[in-house]
Order: C-alpha cells, then sequence, then structure tokens
C-alpha cells in the first residue's frame, strides 16, 4: 500500500539473486513492480543486487528468472584474470549518451561476482575489470547501477541527481538535497 503513490522505486540489493528474487515472490513484490513499472510507467533504479534483479535470468546459485524489465543474462565475473568478487573503484565510462554522467570516467565503488550481459542499447556505462564490463543499463524509465552510488562521493550523488531530474522526481523537501 505504501509504494501506490510513489513517485519511482529504488531497487537495492546486497546479497545474492537466487535470494533477491525468492525474497521479492514471498513478499508480493514481483506482480506490484511489474504493475508500477510496466504499466504505470513508473521509474525504476536498481542498485548492484537491485539491477541484476532487473535482468531475464540469473546463473547465480542455479537458473532464476528475473523481473524481466531490461533483456539481459547475469553471468559470474570469469576469474581467469580478475580477483573475484570484484571490490573496489573503477573509472565508468558514459555510453549511449547517458544523461545519469555528468563528467566522464568519474570513479565509482563496487563489489560483487556477477555482471550484467545484454545488448549495448541497454548498456549507459561500462567499466574494465580487465575485460569491458556493464557498470550501468537504462532503457526508457528503467536503469540499473551495477556500483553503488551511495558509496561513491560525490560522483554517485550526482548520478542519483541525475537519475531523479531525468525523471522529474523531487524529493520530500521539494528539491534535490543532494550534492550541487
Amino acid at each position: 500500500e505504501d509504494l501506490e503513490d510513489c513517485a519511482a522505486l529504488v531497487l537495492p540489493g546486497v546479497g545474492a539473486f537466487a535470494h533477491g528474487i525468492r525474497n521479492l515472490r514471498n513478499l508480493g513484490f514481483i506482480d506490484l513492480i511489474k504493475q508500477k513499472v510496466q504499466a504505470d510507467k513508473t521509474p525504476i533504479l536498481g542498485i548492484c543486487l537491485g539491477m541484476q534483479l532487473l535482468a531475464d535470468e540469473s546463473e547465480e546459485k542455479g537458473n532464476h528468472e528475473g523481473l524481466g524489465l531490461i533483456p539481459g543474462s547475469i553471468r559470474h565475473i570469469p576469474a581467469e584474470h580478475a580477483r573475484v568478487p570484484h571490490v573496489g573503484w573503477n573509472r565508468v565510462s558514459p555510453q549511449n549518451d547517458s544523461s545519469h554522467y555528468p563528467r566522464q570516467n568519474d570513479y565509482f565503488y563496487f563489489d560483487h561476482g556477477y555482471h550484467f550481459e545484454c545488448s549495448a542499447e541497454f548498456i549507459s556505462g561500462i567499466f574494465h575489470y580487465p575485460s569491458t564490463m556493464t557498470a550501468s543499463v537504462c532503457w526508457k524509465h528503467v536503469a540499473g547501477t551495477q556500483f553503488h552510488p551511495e558509496k561513491s562521493g560525490k560522483a554517485g550523488m550526482l548520478f542519483l541527481r541525475r537519475f531523479f531530474e531525468s525523471n522529474e522526481i523531487k524529493t520530500v523537501d521539494g528539491g534535490l538535497s543532494l550534492y550541487a
């Protein structure tokens, strides 16, 4: 009931895909999220696991169906050339003229062992670890970040501000009281 009149949804996430999607299902949120996002056109931002849950499917801890809001699959980061899980700071390069990034090549904080594989048209940011991976996705009013904007200092706050502004969302006090 509290979500009926919300201007936007933020789907945070720390943990594993299997547990996250099961919890959404058990709490009755899947149908509500799909109704709000697909039918009502409510903007949604998925963060880390929240972004991964936007995908069609995941191979984490078995094969699981996702929310299907952005076409793509969640795959394990190949361990041949990189430490997994990936924890730390990386430069993100905006893609497809993404309006969510105010500057080129800012650093953002990551903590994940799986990544989002999708068509280039849905990728709004990339990073290298050591191969190129999806840092963020966007399709219409559906967006997600593999990084944690809330842990990424000024760059993360600016990203959040741009997401809210691009969707014409105001904070409780009527303004955007994030970093200027």
